[in-house]
């Protein structure tokens, strides 16, 4: 690679780097000295070809094995088979062929036929003359490139190969056994087959009695090249996963779905304005992850545990009502300390986890329940949620309002339902921050407040903590039991013109603004004309859209 220009990349050519480098041959797949602790000087994990256990040569220094043998630099192999399969055929000794030297290709032929051969050796022998013919494929002629790049640097037949520094496949120590990671055995296999290639022989009828061994040393380097590649490729791959990855701390990367924008009233909590958005809870919870916590402490651990105090007040799950158990320090531990809820929210990305009754063990491993909810149906809509612990005075309190409770309607709080009402609590009057790549467009970006939503459908419900008639919270989106889970991202869709988004799979990322400062700038910034109407006098948030165009289209067009 030139540095001044890091995207021309050529070939390596293994013996100059070799030579450039002063790298030393590993010759041994001992890990040991013989009757020895010592590692063997010449082995895989070597200290004096690798360094030190320990310093830092020993993950940048590397070595090589000689293969004994001429073979195709290993991604040359691959786009030699990928051109035309039938030439690893050739190589294998499954399928006779004569070279023509004016098309410059193997023609496949009987094994009677004057001057037909095959075998690794014959392959190997043409290869330099060897020619592909190229078509209208873009990907056919990169490979072909690629190929004749090599020939003309000289790299793409080689000796030698490369080997890892051992500080990345060191051996590892458990207990009394000792483990070494899978790359190590390909190489230990590698070393092992070129041994048995005898690199004297010049006779080209003694050098085919080899062809075996060498074809599986191709089939070697190759897998060796391929895992490598595998590591380094792809989403998952070191690259991407480690420098190129849009990591979110404490915000979400989600696909969107299309926002439901049906309501009674556009002063409806359920409507979705256009400077909401609408994110499913657990994205929400993690984003909000610091004041989420915060809230399950003072609204919900809080009030029942007291650091010292191992006697807590729960709720018997056969009667419902509060009795007092006796808890370990691990529990109460594991109900208050900021890693263990950090770990109960990761256990919510769970959906099995979601439903179930939040709930604490005792000392006995006896599980009871914290908190009970009597949920109470309106046919007439708003339904009406009350959160306890002691069902004897909520009693009391129904009966002041001249109201009779239904057994039936109370049932124990889900971990589902502690959840939304802690991070609706922790996002109020919070904002996030939307964005969708590559941001290109001045709608690319923009700041939007939150709501969460739950189930698909949720309900709205009037919800009340305290005993008192006329103390209540509406909450918008208050999950349905057993309903699926919403876990996309809705945005308003005046929104999607400026993201140039569409709903075949798109996916936005929506960082979260937790300081109070921040929030209110934010505020400010929304209430503001330049929010909604660009310099030039242009909406940035329009119903002029393609799907109105297309729907107004339809409706409006001569049949």
């Amino acid at each position: 690679m030139i540095v001044n220009e890091p995207f021309n990349i050529t070939p390596l050519h293994v013996d100059n780097f070799i030579k450039s480098q002063g790298l030393v041959e590993v010759t041994s797949h001992l890990i040991w000295e013989p009757s020895s602790t010592n590692l063997h000087p010449d082995g895989l994990f070597s200290e004096g070809i690798f360094g030190q256990i320990g310093s830092s040569e020993r993950f940048s220094r590397i070595g090589f094995i000689s293969l004994n043998t001429k073979i195709l630099a290993p991604v040359i192999f691959k786009n030699v088979i990928d051109l035309k399969p039938m030439y690893s055929d050739i190589m294998a000794g499954k399928t006779y062929a004569k070279f023509n030297v004016k098309l410059g290709e193997f023609i496949p032929c009987e094994k009677t036929v004057v001057g037909a051969d095959t075998g690794f050796t014959f392959f190997i022998t043409h290869f330099d003359k060897l020619v592909f013919p190229r078509t209208s494929s873009h990907t056919r002629t990169s490979k072909i490139k690629v190929i004749e790049k090599a020939k003309s640097m000289g790299c793409a037949i080689i000796e030698r190969m490369l080997v890892l520094p051992a500080g990345l496949r060191d051996i590892k120590q458990d207990g009394d056994k000792f483990e070494v990671e899978e790359i190590n055995k390909l190489y230990a296999s590698l070393l092992s087959l070129s041994m048995e290639v005898n690199s004297g022989v010049t006779s080209p009828t003694l050098a085919k009695i080899y062809d075996g061994v060498k074809y599986n040393i191709q089939l070697k380097v190759y897998e060796l090249y391929d895992t490598h590649k595998n590591f380094l490729d792809g989403k998952s791959g070191f690259g991407q996963r480690r420098y190129a990855r849009r990591g979110l701390a404490y915000g979400t990367r989600n696909v969107i779905t299309g926002a439901d924008m049906t309501a009674e009233d556009p002063t409806d909590s359920r409507y979705l304005k256009n400077d909401e958005v609408l994110i499913g809870l657990f994205q929400c919870v993690k984003m909000y992850q610091p004041l989420v916590i915060n809230q399950l402490r003072s609204i919900f651990y809080g009030q029942i545990f007291t650091q010292g105090s191992l006697r807590v007040p729960a709720i018997d799950p056969k009667t419902k009502r509060i009795i007092y158990i006796e808890v370990s320090d691990q529990e109460i531990n594991r109900t208050l300390s900021s890693d263990s809820l950090e770990d109960l929210i990761n256990s919510f990305q769970n959906v099995h986890v979601r439903n179930k009754a939040v709930s604490i063990r005792d000392v006995d491993n006896g599980y009871y329940w914290l908190f009970l909810v009597y949920d109470e149906p309106n046919p007439n809509g708003d339904d009406k949620i009350y959160i306890l612990r002691n069902i004897d005075d909520f009693t009391e309190f129904m009966e002041s309002q001249n109201k009779k409770i239904n057994p039936e309607f109370i049932r124990p709080l889900t971990y589902l339902e502690m959840f939304y009402l802690a991070t609706f609590r922790a996002s109020q009057g919070k904002h996030c921050t939307i964005t969708r790549y590559p941001a290109i467009e001045m709608g690319s970006i923009y700041p939007a407040k939150v709501k969460v939503s739950t189930t698909l459908p949720s309900r709205k419900v009037q919800f009340s903590s305290q005993y008192k008639d006329d103390y209540f919270i509406e909450l918008p989106y208050y999950p349905i039991l057993g309903n699926s889970y919403a876990d996309s991202t809705v945005f308003h869709p005046s929104q999607a013109k400026g993201l140039t988004a569409d709903y075949d799979g798109d996916t936005i990322s929506a960082n979260s603004i937790m300081t109070d400062e921040a929030n209110e700038q934010v505020k400010e910034y929304l209430n503001q004309a330049k929010s909604i109407v660009t310099i030039d006098g242009k909406f940035l948030k329009s119903v002029h859209t393609d799907l109105t165009n297309l729907t107004l289209f339809n409706l409006t067009r001569i049949p």
